[in-house]
Parts: C-alpha cells; sequence; structure tokens
C-alpha cells in the first residue's frame, strides 16, 4: 500500500480490507525482526488475523443491521440481489451486505469480492449493481478496489515490465465497464474528472475507449458534445481516437455518417486519421466498409494522412498488390505532398 493509503485507513477514514490488515501485520513482522523483537506467532498469523477480521466484520454487520438509521433507507439507493450467495449458504456475507445498506460501497464491496472471488464464484453480479451508485459513490469504490486490487500485479520477473493484474481487471475493469453503460451517456465529463482527481488517471483512457465502443454514434455525438461542454475537449477527440483504434470496423461509417451531417468535420478525420495508425488489416476492413457504404474519396484521404511517415513505403507497396491500388496512389499523394505526415 502507498503511504497515504495506510495514513487514509489508520486515520479512520476508510475501512481496511482484509488483504491491507494482512499487508500491514506481515510489514509489521518483518519490522520486529528486523530490530531483533520477533512478534508471537499467533500475533503474525495469517489465519488468526484472518479469523479477527471476519468476527470484525460481522459485529461490525450486526450494529449496523441494529442501527435505527436503517429504517430511514438505503444509502446508496441499491437494492441488492443476495440470491447467489442465499444459494451458496454464504451467510456470513450476505448479512454483511444487509448489514451495509447505510454505508458507503466503498467500505465494504472489495471485502465481498475478495471472498466471492476465494470461493470461485463470478463477481460481475455484484459490480453491475455497484455501477447503480451515484457518481461519487463508484468513484470511490474504484479507488477503494484499485487499493485492493492494484493495478500492476506483483512479480519476481527479471525481464522487467509492467504486469498488469488480472485481479484488477476482473473487478476495477468490469466495474468501468458497467459504469459506461449505467453513467456514460449523460455523466461522462463527472466520471473521467472523478477519476483524475482520485489518482485513477490511468483509467481514462480505457473509460473513453469502452465509451467509444458501446454507444449508438448518436449517443456517441451527444457524449463528445457533453464533453467540450465540460471544457474536456482533448477527451472528445480522444474519444474519436479511441473509436478508430477498437470499435469494431463493421460499425464505423455510422459514426462517421452522424459526425459528418452533424458538421464535425474535425472529429471524422481524427476518427479516420488513428485507423491510418493502425495496421494494414484495421485499414483494409476500414476501407471496405467504407466503399460499401459508399464514402466519398475524401474519406479514404483522410484514412491515408493518419498512416506514418515511416510506414508510407510499406504500405504503397502492400495497397498496390491488394484490389485497393487507389489507396496505394492516395498514400504515395500523401506521401509526396504532404512531408509533414
Amino acid at each position: 500500500m502507498a503511504r497515504s493509503t495506510i495514513q487514509e485507513k489508520l486515520s479512520g477514514n476508510s475501512t481496511l480490507t482484509l488483504s491491507q490488515v494482512l499487508s500491514l501485520v506481515e510489514a509489521l513482522a518483518e519490522h520486529a525482526m528486523d530490530n531483533d523483537m520477533p512478534l508471537p506467532s499467533q500475533e503474525i498469523s495469517r489465519d488468526v488475523w484472518r479469523d479477527r477480521v471476519s468476527a470484525s466484520f460481522k459485529t461490525e454487520s450486526e450494529a449496523s443491521t441494529r442501527s435505527p438509521e436503517k429504517e430511514s433507507g438505503n444509502f446508496s439507493g441499491i437494492d441488492w440481489d443476495t440470491k447467489p450467495l442465499e444459494q451458496a449458504e454464504m451467510a456470513d456475507l450476505v448479512n454483511l451486505i444487509r448489514g451495509a445498506q447505510r454505508r458507503p460501497v466503498s467500505t465494504w464491496l472489495p471485502r465481498l469480492l475478495q471472498e466471492v472471488m476465494e470461493a470461485g464464484m463470478e463477481i460481475d453480479h455484484f459490480l453491475k449493481q455497484a455501477a447503480e451508485d451515484s457518481i461519487p459513490g463508484v468513484i470511490q469504490t474504484l479507488k477503494e478496489l484499485e487499493d485492493e486490487f492494484p493495478y500492476l500485479a506483483a512479480t519476481d520477473n527479471p525481464w522487467g515490465g509492467d504486469d498488469r493484474n488480472p485481479d484488477n481487471l476482473k473487478t476495477v475493469d468490469s466495474l468501468l465497464q458497467f459504469t459506461v453503460e449505467r453513467h456514460g451517456l449523460a455523466a461522462s465529463p463527472a466520471v473521467i474528472v472523478g477519476l483524475r482527481r482520485s489518482g485513477l488517471t490511468h483509467h481514462v483512457e480505457r473509460y473513453l475507449e469502452l465509451t467509444g465502443t458501446y454507444f449508438h454514434p448518436e449517443n456517441i455525438l451527444s457524449i463528445s458534445e457533453h464533453l467540450i461542454s465540460a471544457i474536456l475537449t482533448k477527451d472528445s477527440m480522444q474519444l474519436f481516437h479511441s473509436i478508430g483504434k477498437h470499435r469494431p470496423v463493421q460499425r464505423i461509417p455510422q459514426v462517421l455518417q452522424v459526425l459528418r451531417g452533424a458538421g464535425k468535420i474535425l472529429a471524422a478525420k481524427k476518427l479516420l486519421q488513428s485507423i491510418g495508425d493502425t495496421n494494414t488489416w484495421r485499414i483494409e476492413r476500414t476501407i471496405e466498409e467504407l466503399e460499401n457504404s459508399g464514402a466519398p474519396d475524401e474519406v479514404l484521404r483522410d484514412l491515408a494522412l493518419g498512416i506514418p511517415h515511416e510506414k508510407h513505403d510499406d504500405y504503397i507497396a502492400h495497397f498496390s498488390t491488394s484490389r485497393h491500388e487507389n489507396f496505394s496512389k492516395m498514400i504515395l499523394d500523401v506521401r509526396d505532398n504532404h512531408p509533414l505526415f
């Protein structure tokens, strides 16, 4: 855990999760050994601390259940479905959810997911419900999940490099997907700003990628306008860049038609040029889709403008031997008459 996270936990501003408790115990045990003051074995036993934390969770749950505040309603407004847990006879987790109705989701969901994952159960059922929370609530839950399941996995890889934690993909990335589906159309500016202000900037690009691949063209135009209204113009352009890179090629012509019809020529150019910066397979498939939809030559030319200068010769050779010889000539013209590209 980062020092700021430890300080936040110890100050009582947020709840320690099981894995965080075990990490602290391990760190304290190592510190004691380094100072020739070893702690008793039962005080550093993972099993002992697991039981203690579980007992603490149960006590919190029971206290919250007895609290008269529960009568005033659900803190997050989410009607949690606990049927899978009931079917699996996981009464402790059912009680955890019922007892946490007046508490922020972020304070207990990481703990729940840890237990559910250890049981070999799927967690999307709970993440989809968590996405029903308010934007601030979802952002705080994402932050706590990031602490519980760090973005990068600890690795002993002698070759170095970054290894994405698969549990982070299962939790944070999945909740991000459900957040796009639930809040993306109306509140993308709030989500993006919330991610950045919570130290989760590295997930913004992924959020825009998910947005660009999920929504219908008319909704994408609306989301772009929301971003521009919130003076997030760069994010609006990044949205179209992501569409060019990741949206299925058969769904790209419709987006371009909507953009050009709305006079968003710069956005359409950004999308096309980002396709040019991918690979010959994606470019070729896109050309076929554009030609089938009756796109004018100027659209294909914008695509050619996105091809990196160092790839011009290879791409000219590739497309001159395919049935897209006309596109090869466009690349040649860009190479000879637009040296900046």
